[in-house]
C-alpha cells in the first residue's frame, strides 16, 4: 500500500518545531513527509530540496510559492483588512489538499504530535477538542449539508483528509469564505473545522476522539531538543508552541502547573 503523504505547514519561526516533527515521523517509519514553507525561509542542513520518495530519511521542502494556484489565493486576500497571513496559511492547506490526487495528512508546523497519534489520524480517527465553535457557525452555509455537527471543535492542529473530501475543495470556496468574512468580521473560518465537519457529514471517519493538546508549550521555557522528550513523557497527544501568548512569570508558572496535572490549556 502506498504511504500517505504528510504535509507540515511552517513559517520561519516555527521551522525548528516543524523540523523536529518531520524527523520524529521519519524515524517512526513514515516515509513521505514534506515541510511547506515560504521561499524566504532557509531550510536547516537536515532538510533537502527535491521530490519526496518512499525511501528518503529527510523531508521534502515545498515552497508556498510553488503550490499550484497560490498566486490566486494571494490575490483573494488583497482586500481583507486583517488576518491576511492567517487566512493565507489556511487556504494554502486547502490548496495542497485540493491539488493532491490521494489521501493526505496536514499538520501545523508549530505543533508536535506523537507519531502514534498521526497513525491514528491515517487510520480514520477524527480528533476534536472543547474549543468554542461559535465564531465558525456562519460557514456551515458553505458546506450545504444539513447533517453537519458544529457543536464540536475539529480545530486540532492536524487532520487526515481523504481524497473524497479534498476533491470538494476549490478556489471558489476560498472566495466565498472571504466574502462571508467581509460581511461578518466577528466570525472566523477554520480549515480544520470546515474539513472536519465535512468528513463527519460524509461519514469519512472511523471514530471521533478527543485530542489532548497543550497549546501553551511556548510558556514552558524548554529548549527545542527537549520538546519530543517532554511530549513522550507527558499525558498529552500533542504540544503546540503558539508564540502569540502573553508572557509573564505568573503565566509561566501556571503553564508548568497545568502541564504537570495534564490540563489541556
Amino acid at each position: 500500500m502506498k504511504a500517505t503523504p504528510i504535509y507540515i505547514f511552517s513559517g520561519e519561526r516555527s521551522l525548528p518545531v516543524a523540523n523536529l516533527q518531520a524527523t520524529a515521523l521519519l524515524e517512526s517509519g513514515f516515509r513521505r513527509v514534506a515541510i511547506v514553507c515560504p521561499r524566504g525561509v532557509a531550510p536547516s542542513e537536515e532538510l533537502s530540496l527535491g521530490t519526496v520518495g518512499e525511501d528518503r530519511n529527510i523531508p521534502e521542502i515545498i515552497y508556498d510559492e510553488d503550490v499550484r494556484d497560490f498566486s490566486a489565493i494571494v490575490g483573494l486576500l488583497d482586500g481583507l483588512p486583517e488576518k491576511r497571513g492567517w487566512y493565507k496559511q489556511q487556504f494554502l492547506k486547502l490548496l495542497v489538499v485540493k491539488n493532491a490526487s490521494e489521501d493526505v495528512v496536514i499538520l501545523d508546523g508549530d505543533t508536535i504530535f506523537k507519531p502514534s497519534v498521526v497513525r491514528e489520524m491515517i487510520n480514520g480517527a477524527l480528533f476534536v477538542n472543547n474549543e468554542n465553535v461559535y465564531r465558525y457557525r456562519s460557514f456551515n452555509t458553505l458546506l450545504e449539508l444539513r447533517t453537519t455537527d458544529f457543536e464540536r471543535s475539529f480545530v486540532a492542529n492536524g487532520m487526515f483528509v481523504p481524497r473524497a473530501v479534498g476533491g470538494l475543495l476549490s478556489i471558489e470556496l476560498c472566495r466565498r469564505v472571504i466574502n462571508e468574512k467581509r460581511g461578518r468580521p466577528d466570525l472566523d473560518f477554520s480549515e480544520y473545522q470546515f474539513v472536519g465537519a465535512l468528513r463527519r457529514a460524509m461519514g469519512k471517519y472511523s471514530k471521533i476522539k478527543t485530542l489532548r493538546l497543550f497549546r501553551r508549550a511556548d510558556l514552558l521555557a524548554i529548549s527545542p531538543d527537549q520538546y519530543l522528550t517532554k511530549l513522550c513523557h507527558s499525558q498529552y497527544d500533542a504540544l503546540a508552541f503558539e508564540y502569540g501568548h502573553q508572557r509573564s512569570t505568573i503565566r509561566a508558572l501556571a503553564a508548568k502547573l497545568l502541564f504537570a496535572v495534564g490540563y489541556s490549556w
